[in-house]
């Protein structure tokens, strides 16, 4: 799941009136579980449910784990995936 473009597969069932994109939250690391607006990071499996209107992915994935390799390099962590 390092690469966005399999993450964003993930999102074909999620719901079109959802607040946030899922081109946004796979470019912030997420990718669907498949259980309702649930996404779990790839890299430290961090998992956010709720999603509120203007929320900034990268911002909330910064607080859930700032230590998360992809938080810190984006363009680097795909190459050392946690899990």
């Amino acid at each position: 799941m390092n690469i966005e473009k399999n993450r964003l597969r993930t999102f074909e069932t999620w719901p079109a009136n959802v607040e946030v994109e899922p081109q946004r939250i796979a470019k912030a690391g997420f990718f669907s579980t498949g259980l309702g607006l649930e996404v779990q990071c790839f890299c430290c499996g961090g998992k956010i449910s709720e999603w509120n209107y203007g929320d900034q992915v990268m911002a909330r994935h910064r607080a859930l784990d700032p230590q998360c390799p992809f938080v810190r390099n984006p363009t680097q962590s795909g190459k050392e995936m946690s899990f």
